[in-house]
């Protein structure tokens, strides 16, 4: 248990985090694998927050100020930060993956790919982290809101208003929905953790079905079991060799089968009926969300 007398978190469940800020206090929904990416152990054992923060901008004395403004803003909230920065969207892109960020403070004027086109990108990729546009060309903030940038400061940045959109960034971090990364021919897709249905497996591969649509994934089914149990834990269950689905989605356990919100019937061995029953009823009677 983190203490809250050190700005740190007081777990109330799995599922939910208090988190103290400044004088404020917030109740979030938070998973527990989410939570272990945001806790690292100070010397004296207290639990503090840390986020990870990345700033994009090719003008390094903008950097030298934006990176001292958001150090100055984790130390009045108590924040442990990992701060990246990237003098271009490219180098940006070509480490996101190995190291992705929970907020995105970006220039939009840089050479090569501009900070509207990188925001572009990341949307098509399916990230839906908090941007911050930073720019001294107020021309842009049209295409700025048209990525759902959280905010659009002007340069000179005041430091008071950039706090005041850091506040309102992390806020939205606490309400994002957990996602994962599958391997998908010709790259990766980050696909939402409460979209996925169910899985079937396909020769070496599965069929993964969300609410959108089906893809298919270079992952084995046991796998992807993996994959999905460390995002959300026992959000996902197999009810055959061949399938695993998303308990949130079943609608009815049968004895052979268990049929899904849209109407699928997917098929139930026999030694895994008691095992889905009773997560299944664990999720309706107990008041379990997962989202």
């Amino acid at each position: 248990m983190f203490s809250p007398l050190s700005g740190g978190v007081l777990f109330l469940s799995q599922f939910v985090a208090r988190c103290i800020v400044g004088d404020g206090l917030f109740l979030f929904p938070c998973k527990m694998s989410c939570l272990k990416k945001l806790f690292v152990e100070s010397g004296e054992g207290e639990g503090k927050m840390q986020i990870q923060i990345a700033l994009c901008d090719d003008r390094e004395e903008d950097v030298r100020f934006l990176e001292k403004a958001v150090r100055a803003w984790a130390e009045k909230r108590k924040f442990m930060i990992a701060l990246r920065t990237y003098p271009s969207a490219e180098s940006f892109l070509f480490d996101c993956e190995d190291h992705p960020p929970e907020i995105l403070l970006l220039d939009i004027e840089m050479k090569g790919m501009n900070g509207v086109k990188l925001a572009q990108e990341l949307r098509s990729r399916g990230w839906e982290i908090p941007l911050l546009f930073i720019t001294g060309y107020p021309d842009f903030a049209l295409q700025g809101y048209e990525v759902s940038a959280v905010h659009y400061l002007l340069k000179p940045v005041v430091s008071e208003k950039l706090e005041a959109a850091l506040d309102r960034a992390w806020a939205l971090c606490g309400r994002q929905e957990a996602s994962v990364l599958l391997p998908v021919e010709g790259g990766s897709l980050r696909v939402p953790v409460g979209q996925i249905c169910f899985a079937e497996a396909v020769g070496h591969g599965c069929t993964v079905t969300t609410e959108t649509g089906a893809i298919d994934v270079r992952l084995g089914i046991a796998e992807l079991e993996k994959v999905l149990e460390q995002a959300e834990p026992e959000r996902f269950l197999r009810t055959h060799r061949s399938y695993l689905v998303s308990v949130p989605h079943i609608s009815r356990i049968g004895r052979a089968f268990v049929t899904l919100d849209g109407g699928a019937e997917l098929p139930l061995s026999r030694s895994r009926y008691q095992a889905a029953n009773q997560a299944f009823i664990r999720y309706w009677k107990e008041g379990l969300s997962w989202d």
